[in-house]
């Protein structure tokens, strides 16, 4: 029984800290069905620097070995190869001081004739589906007092088997009854391509898998076609080709299957005549002077062309090599930031910038794929080494059930009660459940609210420039002593004051609540010097910190700027601020980046007049956050989207 063989290779994921890749030899060509092919699929983790050399090394000892005597027996030359890979590992260990050189997860696969020969270590792990039904066949290969490879597992194929080998667990997001049904053993790309819309949701990180399917020889015979997915299909092979590893196949093959083949043919067609008339043409010359000034032509323009392409591909080869050699230079600087980092950050910002500058001299080349790898990298030590946290935070209150249009503004805590507004609704969370919504007031837009401790009442900011305020129950407008508020973004509260900001008069406007006349003060302009025309939201703790829409914050005092030294600095600066929260009890001060939807944690020092950067964290799944409450109690942070309150503890 003579057995075709197909395969693709697919990515699922997203990026993260680990390299990935999918190696194939096929030595058909050269050798027959006795040669065989050989498939490895891997990824390395913590390990950035060296993870591509072991790969490559890998993926070499064992095609030189595998194929290295094709007349032997199969079994015997798998188990030579993997031997090999074993000592060239255990030799990379070796040059180690920690004997590290990350977490390999490997799978190598072989077809000689229709016998399959597998082997794998970590978490690599190979799939056969034949008949519908899946079976694990690594399973059991792994041994748990060797790291590397031990066993191996071998079989015969039968006609429509699919094997899939994958870098990491794939039925950890797919059962089994699932992957059978997206299989399709007649077609690779369709199987890989169901596979991919059904795993590509669940996964956080990102695996190598490749499909490989075994069909009777026959049968392809009579379908086979130039077309591009099969042109596509033998580009794996080209990759360790010299010279070519560094072309984009995946690019080649997108653009194999948007040529129409039928002009194509059309076109070859004519190019055959025309070459054939020529051939005529100079095959029966007026003369023997024309036969040999025509060989002599030939000659000239077969020369002039190895010359060219030999010297063009000279030249791309070493440029490609330089390049490469960048990208090397700077993934050894992130391996050394990284390590640098956890005692000298300022020094290590140097190299990753160093290291940064590097790939982005290679980003507009032809290794733009791998010069954004490194980049991406990059950015990913960065926030290793600024402690950033990526959250998702749980869902604490879903009131688009309550009101379809809500507008969510803020949390606030009024002693033991808890209360959520938006732009014209107030609502009273009672245990588990939230009250119906109460009218602030007819006819006005509220944009901000504030607990009023010392009146112990909320207060609220409206668009028209009105204060309202709730106390026992009732909503009513306050007044000033000349019956009119400044305007302003939001409103915050100090002992028996309120405090509006306006970035349009430059000003934060105080007013004092006069028990004696139950009504505020006149207006106080707060700010003696620096600008507040930028200002998005303020904080107070007996200092007033300012956020501004470019990232930074200010403090003052007494209306005036103060000199505020940022100790402790992250890698990745505010791009913008939406909003800033802290209190007189508080040891943090919040800072709300709305752009990226990242919260910042800044540590007060010397009572506040100077901050430490502390850590960050990125939220994920959620929409643009809006407001921040911190219940220092239970140590949880209380964010909010439009629709949506969230928590998650520090």
């Amino acid at each position: 029984m003579a057995l075709n063989i197909n395969y693709e290779f697919l990515f699922i994921g997203r990026d993260e800290n680990s390299f990935l890749e999918n190696y194939v030899y096929d030595s058909i060509d050269d050798y027959g069905e006795k040669g065989g092919r050989l498939w490895i699929t891997l990824e390395i983790q913590n390990n950035p620097a060296e993870a591509e050399s072991i790969a490559e090394s890998v993926f070499d000892t064992m095609r030189k070995r595998f194929f290295a005597d094709i007349n032997a027996d199969p079994y015997a030359r798998f188990e030579s190869g993997l031997k090999e890979v074993n000592k060239k590992l255990e030799s990379f260990k070796a040059e180690k001081s920690s004997h590290y050189i990350g977490n390999l997860s490997i799978v190598i696969a072989a077809i000689v004739n229709e016998s399959l020969f597998l082997s794998q270590c970590g978490e690599a792990e190979a799939y056969l589906v034949r008949r519908r039904y899946v079976s694990i066949i690594t399973e059991g290969l792994s041994d748990d007092n060797y790291e590397f490879f031990t066993n191996i597992a071998s079989g015969a194929l039968e006609i429509n088997d699919f094997i899939i080998l994958s870098s990491s667990r794939l039925l950890r997001y797919i059962s089994k009854s699932e992957l059978a049904k997206c299989i399709s053993p007649l077609n690779v790309v369709k199987s890989l391509e169901e596979l991919n819309s059904i795993v590509a949701p669940e996964i956080l990180g990102k695996i190598a898998i490749a499909g490989i399917n075994a069909l009777e020889q026959k049968e392809i015979e009579e379908e086979i076609e130039i077309k591009p997915s099969f042109i596509a299909s033998k580009l794996g092979f080209m990759k360790k080709v010299p010279y070519l590893n560094q072309i984009d196949f995946s690019r080649i093959s997108e653009n194999l299957k948007r040529i129409d083949w039928n002009k194509f043919g059309e076109r070859g067609q004519n190019a055959i005549r025309k070459i054939n008339d020529l051939r005529l043409k100079f095959t029966n010359p007026a003369s023997l002077k024309d036969k040999i000034l025509a060989a002599f032509i030939a000659i000239v323009v077969v020369l002039g062309l190895f010359i060219g392409i030999t010297k063009y591909r000279q030249n791309k080869n070493e440029t490609l090599t330089a390049l490469d050699a960048k990208l090397n230079q700077a993934r050894d600087e992130i391996s050394e930031a990284l390590t640098k980092g956890q005692y000298d950050k300022s020094a290590a910002g140097v190299i990753l910038a160093h290291a940064e500058q590097t790939a982005k001299e290679v980003l507009n080349t032809d290794m733009r794929a791998k010069a954004t790898e490194v980049l991406s990298r990059i950015q990913e030590v960065r926030d290793t080494l600024d402690n950033t946290k990526k959250v998702t935070p749980e869902v604490f209150l879903d009131l688009s059930k309550i009101k379809s249009n809500i507008n969510v503004l803020c949390m606030l805590q009024l002693k033991d009660r808890t209360y959520i507004f938006d732009d014209t609704s107030l609502f009273e969370l009672i245990l588990d459940k939230v009250s119906a919504p109460m009218t602030i007031a007819d006819g006005e837009t509220v944009i901000s609210g504030a607990v009023f401790v010392d009146r112990e009442s909320l207060v609220f900011l409206t668009k028209s420039g009105k204060v309202i305020e709730f106390k026992d129950g009732n909503f009513r407008y306050m007044s000033t002593l000349d019956g009119v508020f400044h305007k302003g973004i939001s409103i915050k509260t100090w002992n028996n004051r309120i405090y509006i900001l306006n970035p349009d008069e430059n000003q934060i406007w105080r007013y004092s609540y006069m028990n004696t006349k139950d009504m505020f003060s006149n207006a106080e302009a707060y700010r003696q010097d620096g600008d507040m025309k930028d200002a998005v939201d303020f904080a107070l703790d007996g200092n007033i910190y300012v956020a501004y829409k470019n990232g930074s914050i200010k403090r003052f005092y007494a209306g005036r700027v103060q000199e505020t030294p940022l100790l402790k600095i992250s890698f990745r600066d505010l791009s913008s601020a939406s909003k800033v929260y802290t209190d007189g009890d508080m040891l943090q001060i919040f800072v709300l980046d709305d752009k990226e939807n990242r919260l910042y944690v800044y540590q007060k020092e010397q009572k506040g007049a100077a901050l430490s950067y502390a850590r960050q964290y990125q939220f994920d799944g959620i929409g643009e956050v809006r407001s921040i409450y911190f219940d220092k109690t239970a140590n949880q942070i209380y964010i909010a989207d439009q629709k949506k309150i969230y928590k998650f503890t520090l």
